[in-house]
């Protein structure tokens, strides 16, 4: 079973968003392209749970 990685972060301390993949390193580019946007807060990647 493919590992699985989730890119989770927050708008202004309100809603979560995520985003889903079984790519380390295209979590990593989501990450940072996340991180530029000025009101996104707590963001971090997490191994996600298989379904």
């Amino acid at each position: 079973m493919a590992e699985r990685y989730r890119v989770e972060w927050t708008y202004e301390g309100s809603s979560m968003a995520s985003y889903d993949t079984y790519d380390l390193a295209g979590a990593e580019r989501y990450l940072a392209r996340v991180m530029e946007d000025p009101i996104a807060e707590d963001v971090r990647i997490v191994e996600a749970e298989s379904e």
